[in-house]
């Protein structure tokens, strides 16, 4: 219990947006930070649960937008090989709402996606 309690203290507390996701083919978001949550304008309740590629998903109007296939890529290989998989800076939009109307703004990440067993 004191490693589980640790564990969510400092996922919590991080500056840096984190997310942990089930290792399964949806790849759903079992919890978030709140660093994360203020970078993708959205609550805890919006993302938690859903799977990752649901929750952000790709920009349908962006022909070009390659993020979505990128993270997924490289979640897949540190899932299959157990070890640590960097992204550099790449572009990455993330779908906004507000008022009733929804829009796609680009924001730049580079993820680190690293396995926990």
């Amino acid at each position: 219990m004191l490693l589980d309690k640790l564990f969510h203290l400092s996922f919590d507390a991080s500056p840096i947006g984190q997310y942990l996701l089930a290792p399964t083919e949806k790849l759903e978001i079992l919890a978030v930070n709140q660093a994360f949550l203020t970078a993708v304008s959205r609550t805890r309740a919006e993302v938690q649960g859903l799977p990752l590629f649901e929750a952000f998903p790709n920009d349908p109007n962006d022909a070009a937008g390659d993020g979505m296939r990128k993270l997924a890529d490289s979640i897949a290989t540190a899932i299959a090989s157990g070890e640590r998989q960097t992204i550099q800076a790449q572009r990455y939009p993330i779908e906004m709402h507000a008022d009733g109307r929804s829009w796609f703004e680009d924001r730049y990440w580079s993820a680190t996606n690293t396995p926990i067993y």
